[in-house]
């Protein structure tokens, strides 16, 4: 690419993701409703036949990632090859702080250790099947992979061996994660297999369960297609996208307590310090939030990112209350300083790999994994 192209694709990013420092990436709640301005019908001598009627429509399938175009800007930080396979998990260690990656190949996964100091890959470790969802073992020794039809997997850190997962996981996880008292919480759609039948508008028997000692101690049902959940405190948040919306659970009942709005293709939630929910719409492009500190969940004014961008990989750091987040469509990752409830701002924006879909945080870094190149870009922040 020419200096002078160069110039002009870096001067077009800035434009579309706005003067960060100048203008919020807010909307009102409801902003651009549309009206209508039909006029009323005038009646007729002779009634129109009852219309038959329509076919109860499929549940909508869960959004996707864009598909990145080929990255057009050099990645900022270091770049390391994983080797041939699809990256499916990212996550960073609690025994060492190492990036920890899931590779999937055509016949087998791994689980993949990078040294953030060096970029170098330190372990590599045969995992089951094609895990989506990843997080820390209760007792912090290790790690936890769920795959919708596998179920879960155990792997110890730092040596990478697959060890006893904890027992009594419904069918079909999709999301994990662990309450106040180190219970694991599992998301699961009580289908085996159901990430791969969406296409097809399986219908789901959504759980959130909480294990305790090899066992399921506690469970509620009625939750669709759960595919994500975050949580805060005694409180739960599961995105439900088989009825678009935001199922908020109490952990001391196991009761759910209400449910929002999620939008048309949202993919991801996250609560905040501030008791923020946090709803990623990929399809539409924005980030909805809800001020969960009342007696019900206020809407807040979305966070406007540009449909094109298609968010999808989130993580938030409560230390610094700042959103990162992946813009599938451009190969951007961008974070949001949540700091003011009226106007979230866009406060750095770097350039990554292709096909970022995948993010998560460390000590002063940032990770992005790529299912398409099988690469793990490690940058400074």
């Amino acid at each position: 690419m020419s200096a002078r192209r160069a110039a002009v694709v870096t001067v077009a990013l800035a434009a579309l993701l706005g003067a960060c420092a100048d203008t919020p990436l807010v909307r009102a709640p409801g902003a651009g409703a549309p009206t209508s301005s039909a006029a009323p019908a005038t009646p007729s001598a002779t009634p129109a036949p009852s219309p038959s009627p329509a076919p109860a429509p499929a549940p909508p399938s869960t959004a996707q990632p864009a598909t990145s175009p080929q990255a057009a800007t050099t990645p900022g930080g270091r770049v390391v090859d994983l080797g041939d396979g699809a990256a499916t998990t990212l996550t960073v260690s609690p025994v060492d702080q190492r990036a920890v990656v899931t590779l999937v190949g055509t016949s087998s996964a791994a689980a993949v250790q990078v040294n953030p100091d060096t970029a170098a890959v330190a372990t590599r470790s045969t995992v089951t099947g094609s895990p989506r969802s990843v997080v820390s073992a209760t007792d912090r020794s290790g790690l936890v992979l769920a795959d919708p039809s596998a179920g879960l997997t155990g792997v110890a850190l730092p040596s990478g061996s697959t060890t006893d997962a904890p027992a009594g996981a419904p069918a079909g996880v999709q999301a994990l994660g662990v309450d106040p008292s180190g219970n694991l919480l599992v998301a699961a759609t009580g289908v085996a297999g159901d990430a791969r039948r969406e296409a097809a508008g399986v219908t789901s028997n959504g759980s959130l369960s909480l294990l305790r000692d090899g066992r399921v101690a506690a469970q509620v049902g009625g939750l669709g297609r759960p595919v994500a959940l975050a949580v805060a405190g005694e409180r739960v948040a599961v995105l439900d996208t088989e009825r678009s919306v935001v199922h908020l659970v109490d952990l001391a009942t196991m009761r759910e307590v209400t449910a929002v709005p999620a939008g048309d293709g949202s993919t991801a939630v996250t609560i905040d310090r501030h008791g923020r929910l946090l709803v990623t719409d990929t399809r539409a492009g924005v980030i909805r939030r809800y001020d969960l500190t009342g007696q019900s969940p206020a809407p807040l004014a979305p966070i406007q990112l540009g449909a094109s961008t298609a968010p999808y990989g989130t993580a938030y750091d409560a230390t610094t209350d700042r959103l990162w987040v992946t813009l599938t469509g451009m190969n951007r990752l961008v974070a949001v300083d949540l700091s003011s409830a009226q106007e979230p701002r866009v406060v750095l924006d770097l350039a990554t790999i292709a096909q970022p879909d995948l993010v998560a945080l460390g000590q002063g870094r940032v990770y992005v994994a790529s299912p398409r190149t099988g690469q793990l870009q490690i940058t400074l922040v």
